[in-house]
Formats: structure tokens, sequence, C-alpha cells
């Protein structure tokens, strides 16, 4: 399992706010070379459910897995790349 968790940190004090908390499992149901796995976010009282069906997870990194998850999940559809810093595209 892979667990997400988002956190606010205070630059002067240091103290940490859990912002939103999110879990992938594995499904149990892939192949070697194909995983099938679910997901979980949650942010305040709002919860999102995912799957990620055919995933290459000898090519492919935990990056690519939170992606794909956040994408089925409809939560990376409001983000845009041109909505970023300029320093970052």
């Amino acid at each position: 399992m892979i667990i997400i968790t988002i956190e606010l940190v205070d630059a002067k004090t240091g103290q940490s706010q859990e912002l939103g908390r999110g879990q992938i499992w594995n499904t149990g149901k892939g192949t070697q070379e194909l995983g099938e796995y679910q997901a979980i976010f949650k942010f305040d009282d709002r919860i999102w459910m995912s799957n990620v069906a055919r995933f290459r997870r000898q090519e492919l990194t935990a990056w690519h897995l939170l992606a794909r998850a956040l994408r089925a999940a409809g939560l990376l559809a409001a983000a845009r790349l041109a909505e970023a810093p300029a320093a970052l595209v």
C-alpha cells in the first residue's frame, strides 16, 4: 500500500497541519507486468475513489501510479500546466 499525506508546514514554527491523505493499494488481480490498483483520496469531508488498470509496474514509478490514480479520480482535470509558476514550465 502507498500512503500519500499532504501537509502544510509553517516555515517559521515548523508546525504542520494535514490537508489531505490518500491510499493506493494493489487489488491482486493484475499480472507481474500489469498491475491493477484502487485508490482513495480524502480532503476535508470529501472523498474520491479511483481504479487504475493495466499499470505497467515494471516500467513506471510510484509517481506515475499516483498521477494516474489522481487523474482517474478526476483530481487532475482541474490542474492545468498553464497555471503553474513560470519557473516550473
